[in-house]
């Protein structure tokens, strides 16, 4: 692992700080400003590993949703646009209405909805729903080689932010009582990285007992919109 800036703080730090910062708002700005740039470098000096990192914690979210969620049955259209069942684009704050109603025109002051106020990118979306349809290995792989001047210049550690950001906003719906899981598949997977670059075995049944533990009910979804009666 690197020093960053002037400091001794290693990389798994900043990544466990990153993960702080997006599940409180109480950081200061000048630590969420630090935070945002040493994952940058992290991505830029250690891609491999940002990149599982990212895709890894990205892939767990979104298959612990319910089975049913559109948020992971997306589908990429003949203009490879990815749009989610019915053909709704997928990325604007509309997908999340069904599960978080807008209770003010103004989307960026709706006191639910304002984290999805600005659109994912196409590229945000793209990793989504790799992560979603095709494994954290796809993710990353496609992370990894994606072109370093593709849209908007996005770097891979502003994207995948942004597409994981959207993922816990989804499974937040759900209103899981003392839901901390984030941040233990997060410490799992700064655990296990180093093995899954270097092609040696993990334990891999440890990370699906996690993500088992940790799933929406199935059927949870449906309820929650109003079109399956209680059991």
């Amino acid at each position: 692992m690197y020093e960053s800036h002037g400091t001794q703080i290693g990389t798994s730090e900043w990544a466990t700080r990153w993960v702080i910062s997006l599940t409180t708002p109480l950081y200061t700005l000048r630590m969420r400003t630090q935070i945002d740039v040493e994952m940058r470098v992290f991505a830029r000096r250690m891609p491999e590993y940002h990149n599982t990192f990212m895709a890894g914690v990205l892939f767990d979210l979104i298959a612990t949703l319910d089975p049913a969620d559109p948020w992971r049955n997306t589908y990429i259209d003949d203009s490879l646009n990815v749009r989610v069942p019915g053909g709704e684009m997928f990325g604007m704050w509309m997908n999340a209405a069904d599960m978080t109603f807008a209770v003010n025109s103004d989307t960026s002051v709706d006191l639910g909805l304002s984290p999805l106020a600005d659109p994912l990118s196409g590229d945000s979306t793209m990793l989504f729903h790799l992560a979603s349809t095709k494994g954290w290995r796809a993710a990353s792989a496609w992370l990894t080689n994606r072109p370093s001047n593709a849209e908007n210049g996005q770097d891979p550690f502003e994207l995948a932010e942004d597409a994981i950001r959207w993922a816990l906003f989804r499974r937040a719906s759900y209103a899981i009582e003392g839901d901390g899981f984030f941040a233990v598949t997060s410490g799992a997977w700064l655990n296990r990285v180093t093995k899954v670059v270097a092609g040696e075995p993990y334990d891999e049944s440890r990370m699906l007992r996690l993500r088992y533990s940790a799933s929406v009910e199935e059927g949870t979804y449906e309820r929650l919109i109003g079109t399956k009666s209680p059991e």
